[in-house]
């Protein structure tokens, strides 16, 4: 039985960058919400998530997903899966990074977004996404801020950019 991870890091940005030198990441521009023109569906050009996590044991499938909170619970809108992580020490950290491409929203709201491991949830981040103001008088049409081709259902429709790395002796699949 593989240990459950635990998540030391796990963030929203506008970009990740993984420093080809040195292995470092860094996540440019951190949020926690998106400000969209008053017109839903709306289409959210990029968004990246980095992650960080430790007390891994084992080989996983990880996976993110993001989801509108109702009512009802969580309505998952899109989601990326097969990533692979193989952990050989538990005290070792594994970080990795995610690209996704035209996110599409169908309406304002709260919005989580989820990272599971062989479908056990590790760590929520929430995510508001809020309509711009319009001024007196103007009124959204009900368009797509954006075509609407794409929606983020999986790391090849979502045009998804995975990696990991688990230090200087890891393996490039993800090993820690």
């Amino acid at each position: 039985m593989s240990a459950r991870p635990l998540v030391l890091a796990f963030l929203l940005c506008d970009q990740v960058i993984r420093e080809a030198g040195t292995g470092k990441w860094s996540a440019i521009g951190i949020f926690d919400q998106i400000i969209v023109e008053n017109r839903f569906p709306a289409v959210h050009p990029s968004l990246a998530m980095y992650c960080r996590l430790t007390d891994a044991e084992g080989d996983y499938e990880l996976s993110i997903d993001i989801g509108r909170l109702t009512e009802n619970g969580h309505d998952v809108i899109g989601e990326v899966k097969g990533l692979k992580l193989r952990a050989k020490d538990r005290t070792r950290t594994g970080d990795f990074g995610i690209v996704t491409r035209n996110l599409v929203f169908p309406e304002a709201g709260r919005y989580q977004v989820r990272l599971l491991a062989n479908g056990e949830l590790l760590g929520e981040y929430p995510l508001l996404v809020l309509a711009r103001e319009q001024p007196d008088g103007a009124a959204g049409t009900g368009e797509p801020t954006q075509d609407a081709d794409a929606t983020f259902e999986g790391a090849d429709d979502a045009d998804a950019d995975a990696s990991a790395d688990a230090g200087d002796d890891s393996e490039p699949d993800g090993t820690l």
